[in-house]
């Protein structure tokens, strides 16, 4: 895992027989692409960000406007 601090990886892609994810981090040099469980992805984002008031960290969803 990590050390400290966190940061904002896409999900490139999800297994539904598997209930896998597949995490393409940003950090590629230190962390290679992994195939992590929904349960240990909802985990991972349930934990303490002490640099940010003590909240849960979550997730960004980005889509494009309506209609394009």
């Amino acid at each position: 895992g990590q050390e400290k601090g966190g940061h904002i990886s896409p999900l490139a892609a999800y297994d539904e027989k598997a209930d896998r994810f597949l995490i393409l981090d940003v950090a590629r040099y230190k962390y290679p692409p992994v195939w992590v469980t929904t349960a240990d992805l909802f985990g991972a984002m349930n934990t303490v960000d002490s640099d940010n008031e003590n909240k849960t960290r979550g997730y960004v969803l980005i889509s494009s406007p309506s209609g394009q």
